[in-house]
């Protein structure tokens, strides 16, 4: 049967490029680069070259202070990788070499011969060794640095990447590790997954995938394709056989193999469905895959998997008549949850953190994951627990904000990984979207006239995503919903909006990123946002341990921050005042200072209120040029600094703005179910030290809005609407599949009044009105309900025009939720 052996023992050369250019390097064997003479240091596989070079003393911790900067000095580094290893081959058995993950151009050799090369780091590389007799080989990578990799390449003129970021789009690289708003600049290298030999059976099983055709309340029509490596001479020699297992229900069959390929047809009698959490069970089947050569068992594959059909019902446009929503078993759903992004700067690293992720994803009640494009694909160990805790996935290929190459060589890169991808995640359940890649639909070129787009590349003529990737999915995964970008600008979208002002039925809601209850969030037209989010700082303790202490004074003021260690965790990758990304400290001072404006300590004072069309809009006409309208400042030029010696007050002020955003983006949607259909915020946990959306901080920190978001996505839910003429609706949102009926009050915990107690009942799957009351100036109203369902929440009256600081904590004390913070 299958075995794999790790190789572990590594050595690795670090050599510039240019000496690399001068001097002719080209080593070849694992002796030429142990015994080379600029020096060997241990490595980790998997691994990324800077994480070895710190921990052997020769980098400081890239996490801390301006640190970070020295990695791009690294950039054009040429690594040598080598390792020696024996094979002992097996009876019965084809023995390979496989590299999991390159990062990212790279010649393998073995033994001093050049085996393969590689040019994407989503691909594993797999070579076939002799398996005649116990053989000590040498095993030498060499990785090409990625920028000088990239010259070999040249861009489209209206390719449009993030700033710096053009060569991400010319290599198959994370987006990210090239610098993002949400990362470091980290071009890192390595052998960043596990390099293994293999003992694989010469008959055997190498693929094998089973899906759902038809579904009704008595059957589920099955199907399964399998094929086989099969070393004897006649294939009817063979036969297959499957179980399929689920508490009392078990099917088996089977039947001779005639070929190399198996398609067949099955059905299973009264079968347990999958659903995602609220909308029904997680029922698993486990499948065993036998594959036999008379009546002796060559090999066998065993996963688990589940019985469910997923699509998406979608209109081009929002409005009254549109549509955006996720089905399960023809079951619409309501989905809450979070955008995936790194979890650490770099990607050898990332596995550690998934089951932390995982367990916060559960505990928050999420029922969908974006994995956002920018990144790398996830573990198998992502997908297994929300197959297993319901949690639906939305899969992004590997391409974020930029009009990609769709020249001969990238359409080729493009399709090896998205076919690899698609094997190695399609047996999933959770798995319900593919997106073709995040924002690239809205980055294709145009002109505007007095608001009017002309002369605009329509994207549903990109060969990559209305390509390549449909070509794959039709061959080896038609069952799920494809969405070529996201948001999707589909022929009727890209005709009909013309303004540019992307009112798709799925959208991205950015925009400003002024007030969070701004008329842009509020009268938001999306009936499905995979992306929102709103800055919260970091805790005290958690700021300490990337800024040093000279630099936490020089945190910044509502304009943009001006010391070097606040810019590189913001996260820019330079350090001059108008570098890229260099707005979101000050959007984070911003955001608070407008939440509490009648507040002390140097924050806006309450003038600073009213309608859009005063202050605010002034300020607006003074923006600076960035992503997203990155910074600006009041119209006389006046910088607002926080007060040094109260970082920790101002940090609470910062986790209540983002705390009461989260909430509100959340019940937003939630009351307009099912005009509303979704909400995936950004972001749960940050990959790298800074200021961001994250709700979780990359030390595993807890902000104020991770607990508000925790009963923000209760099951069932009690909240208050949006007021209209100086009243506000209390409302029941019931996501599970049964009637809920429960007792409920409503005091307003600023003078300790109850206003209203009652009875309701909530149907499955709705939201009702439950009944209305005035909205009161400086009122907490704290909502309690028991019975059917028990919990509570909360509603800050009047928030538009500002919160009182002391007053709000007060209330926040009396809640029981002061407790949250973690300082």
């Amino acid at each position: 049967m299958k075995e794999s052996v790790e190789i572990t023992a590594w050595s690795l050369a670090i050599i510039p490029n240019k000496t690399v250019a001068l001097e002719g390097i080209n080593y070849k064997t694992a002796a030429e680069v142990l015994n080379n003479p600029y020096g060997v240091i241990p490595a980790e596989v998997p691994g990324n070259f800077e994480l070895d070079m710190m921990r052997e003393g020769l980098l400081p911790d890239l996490y801390y202070a301006d640190n970070i900067l020295k990695a791009q000095e690294l950039e054009n580094r040429h690594l040598w990788y080598a390792a020696e290893f024996t094979t002992s081959p097996r009876p019965g058995c084809d023995t390979f070499l496989t590299l999991e993950g390159i990062d990212t151009a790279a010649e393998i050799f073995l033994d001093g011969e050049l085996i393969g090369t590689s040019e994407d780091m989503f691909l594993p590389f797999t070579y076939k060794l002799s398996d005649t007799a116990p053989e000590k080989h040498g095993l030498a990578v060499h990785i090409i640095p990625a920028l000088i990799y990239a010259r070999r390449f040249t861009l489209p003129a209206s390719c449009d990447p993030h700033p710096f970021n053009g060569d991400s789009l010319k290599i198959r690289k994370a987006p990210y590790m090239f610098g993002w708003d949400i990362m470091p600049r980290i071009v890192s290298a390595g052998l960043w997954k596990p390099v293994h030999t293999d003992y694989l059976p010469k008959d055997r099983i190498e693929n094998v995938f089973l899906y759902t055709r038809s579904l009704d309340s008595r059957s589920a029509d099955m199907k399964i394709y399998c094929s086989f490596t099969l070393d004897g001479d006649f294939a009817h020699d063979y036969s297959f056989r499957a179980e399929c297992r689920c508490r009392d229900s078990r099917v088996v069959f089977g039947r001779p193999v005639m070929s190399a390929d198996v398609l067949e047809g099955f059905a299973i009698p009264e079968p347990y469905l999958w659903y995602p959490k609220n909308y029904g069970e997680q029922n698993l089947y486990d499948v065993t895959v036998t594959l036999l050569k008379g009546n002796a068992v060559c090999d066998s594959v065993k996963f688990r998997t589940g019985i469910r059909i997923a699509e998406i019902e979608r209109t081009s446009l929002a409005g009254d008549g549109g549509e955006f929503v996720i089905k399960v078993n023809d079951k619409k759903i309501f989905c809450m949850g979070s955008n995936l992004v790194p979890t650490d700067a770099f990607p050898s690293r990332m596995r550690e953190y998934t089951k932390r992720q995982c367990d916060m994803l559960e505990d928050l009640g999420c029922n969908i994951v974006r994995c956002w494009g920018g990144n790398v694909y996830p573990d198998d160990e992502l997908y297994d627990f929300c197959d297993e805790h319901g949690i639906l996935v939305w899969q992004d290929f590997a391409m974020a904000c930029g009009r990609f190459p769709e020249d001969e060589r990238m359409r080729g890169l493009i399709e090896r990984e998205v076919t690899h991808i698609v094997k190695k995640f399609r047996n999933h359940p959770s798995l319900a979207v593919w997106a073709g890649d995040n924002e690239c639909d809205c980055r294709q070129p145009a002109q505007y006239i007095n608001g009017r787009r002309v002369n605009a590349v329509d994207p549903n003529t990109n060969m990559l995503t209305r390509g390549v990737i449909p070509y794959v999915l039709r061959n080896e995964d038609h069952t799920r919903p494809y969405l070529p970008s996201s948001p999707y600008v589909d022929s009727y979208a890209f005709e009909h909006d013309l303004s540019g002002r992307e009112q798709q039925s799925e959208q991205h809601l950015w925009g400003p990123r002024d007030f969070f209850k701004g008329d842009f969030y509020v009268n938001s037209t999306a009936h499905f946002a995979s992306e929102t989010g709103y800055h919260g700082c970091p805790s005290p303790d958690s700021i300490k341990r990337f800024i040093s202490p000279g630099a936490i004074d020089r945190m910044g003021n509502g304009e943009r921050s001006d010391d070097p260690e606040w810019m590189l965790h913001s996260s820019t990758f330079r350090t001059d005042r108008y570098a890229p990304y260099n707005y979101r400290t000050s959007l984070m001072i911003r955001q608070a200072e407008r939440l509490f404006l009648n507040a002390e300590c140097g924050m806006r004072n309450a003038e600073f209120a009213g309608n859009e069309s005063s202050s605010v809009q002034k300020d607006k006409t003074r923006q600076s040029a960035g992503p997203n309208g990155s910074g600006y400042v009041d119209e006389n030029n006046t910088a607002f600094r926080i007060p040094n010696s109260e970082l920790e007050n101002f940090v609470l002020r910062s986790q209540i703005s983002q705390a009461e955003a989260k909430k509100f983006f959340i019940e937003h949607f939630r009351c307009g179910k099912w005009r509303r259909t979704g909400i995936i915020w950004w972001n749960l946990i940050d990959g790298w030290p800074q200021v961001s959306d994250a709700v979780v901080d990359w030390y595993g920190v807890k902000k104020l809005a991770y607990s508000y978001i925790k009963r923000s996505q209760a099951p069932f839910l009690m909240m208050f609407d949006e007021p209209v003429d100086g009243k506000i609706m209390l409302k029941a949102a019931n996501d599970l599949q049964k009637t809920i009926t429960v007792s409920y009050s409503v005091t307003n915990l600023t003078d300790g009044r109850q206003q209203i107690s009652g009875t309701c009942m909530a149907e499955p799957n709705t939201v009702i009105p439950v009944t209305e009351i005035t909205e009161e100036k400086n009122a907490f109203y704290l909502i309690e309900w028991s019975g059917g369902a028990e919990g509570v929440n909360h509603y800050a009256a009047d928030i538009y025009h500002g919160l009182d600081f002391d007053l709000y904590v007060s209330n926040m004390k009396k809640a029981g939720f002061y407790q949250a913070l973690e300082f």
